[in-house]
């Protein structure tokens, strides 16, 4: 099985400028076991800790199994107590003031993996994997993207379901996924480090949080069903009637609007375009299925366990570079990568199983049974690398762009 580990350090190994951090971040690195798999260095410690691991990092081990089986309403009912429970505690840190305050990013962090959580529910409803009955995982859809502004379920099932999840159109320029990423205003045939710049730059760019938040409020207030409409104007035009009552426009504004409006949608930029090799070509040859499985890949999120042949001050040592490193991943599972997104591949292999909410457990059964064309990558960065790459090497002008103020600013930079 096909591996890729994020580093902790994107510097070259030839970078004269700063040479003793680089020694010294070698030097704790090598502290670490690196000779299998960073899941699989956790292997050695009991059997109880290890679900807790595996919730952190999306990935179980070889042969381990679920300790609850949990169906998609109860993922459900967790999803909202998340996202209920984060808005809360903003409301609360809001309420007591002084330093309180600087606790509201674990609560603004806690409410968007609610919301981003809520969010792929919805996208199993549109399979009708939540209920099993069609209408009814419709009607669920429609509540759960109205609640966190998302696209309404006539524009965005049927384009996904048959488009993105056909065998011929996933992550291609006509599938309706790859709209997010020419709105980031993403280029063919760049160099790495003109992504990661762009990417940068786009999520703390006015266009792309206005033109989301255009999107977002014109699928729920403007377009979709006449059901929907009710809906969206209900349930927000409530909110705000009560807001506006109590005049609590800073509570509302900071323990609700700002997670859910640019905070989700900086978790969205940096989840989807990790999420395949988009537009990546297809062998003549190549048959669908295998096209799919090659652009598609889990992403998990753990750093390899200290050495067990450290003495007592090494293992310290290890331990303490291992907590500071682990943050970066701890932090996108927490805010990007959440829920069993992990385990997306699968869900292309698998679409309508109503399991899905272990599906991380059943794509370790596929390999433990001999499935050798899963591919690992530890970490998001490292995700988007991969996805970086595949279009550097497109031609320039192979997907169309526009001028923005968002470029001119780049040349500058």
């Amino acid at each position: 099985m096909a591996l890729i580990e994020e580093t902790t350090s994107t510097a070259g190994a030839h970078d004269k400028e700063q040479p003793a951090p680089q020694n010294m971040l070698g030097r704790l690195s090598s502290l670490l076991d690196t000779s299998k798999p960073p899941r699989e260095t956790f292997d050695r410690f009991p059997n109880w800790l290890q679900p807790l691991i595996t919730a952190v990092s999306g990935k179980p081990l070889s042969g381990q199994r679920p300790v609850l089986t949990i169906t998609p309403v109860v993922r459900l009912v967790i999803d909202l107590v998340k996202f209920t429970s984060g808005v809360g505690l903003a409301v609360a840190f809001l309420s007591l003031g002084g330093v309180w305050l600087l606790a509201l990013p674990i609560a603004w962090i806690l409410a968007v993996n609610g919301a981003s959580s809520l969010k792929l529910i919805s996208h199993y409803a549109a399979h009708n994997c939540v209920t099993g009955d069609k209408r009814l995982d419709n009607w669920i859809g429609e509540v759960l993207t109205a609640f966190v502004l998302a696209s309404n379920m006539d524009e965005y099932a049927h384009g996904h379901t048959m488009q993105h999840h056909g065998l011929d159109g996933i992550g291609n320029i006509n599938d309706p996924d790859m709209g997010l990423l020419l709105m980031m205003g993403f280029e063919t045939g760049r160099e790495i480090r003109w992504y990661r710049k762009r990417l940068l730059l786009t999520l703390f760019s006015p266009r792309y949080h206005l033109l989301f938040l255009w999107d977002r409020t014109r699928s729920n207030f403007i377009s979709g069903s006449l059901l929907r409409h009710v809906i969206a104007w209900s349930m927000h035009g409530a909110v705000l009637c009560l807001v506006t009552w109590y005049g609590v426009w800073n509570v509302w504004l900071l323990a609700w609007f700002v997670p859910i409006g640019p905070l989700l949608a900086i978790s969205i930029g940096l989840q989807v375009p990790a999420e395949h090799l988009w537009l990546s070509r297809r062998a003549s040859n190549e048959a669908p299925r295998d096209f799919v499985r090659r652009i598609s890949h889990g992403r998990f999120f753990l750093i390899s366990a200290p050495r067990k042949d450290l003495c007592w001050s090494g293992s310290l040592l290890a331990w303490g570079y291992w907590s500071v490193a682990m943050l970066k991943p701890i932090l996108e599972r927490s805010f990007v990568c959440v829920s069993v997104m992990p385990a997306h591949d699968f869900h292309h292999r698998h679409a309508r199983i109503m399991d899905w909410p272990v599906e991380h457990y059943l794509r370790q059964h596929e390999i433990d049974g001999g499935a050798s064309d899963y591919l690992d990558i530890y970490g998001n960065s490292a995700a988007l690398d991969e996805f970086f790459a595949t279009w550097s090497q497109l031609p320039r002008k192979f997907v169309p762009h526009q001028s923005t103020l968002l470029g001119a600013i780049e040349r500058r930079i």
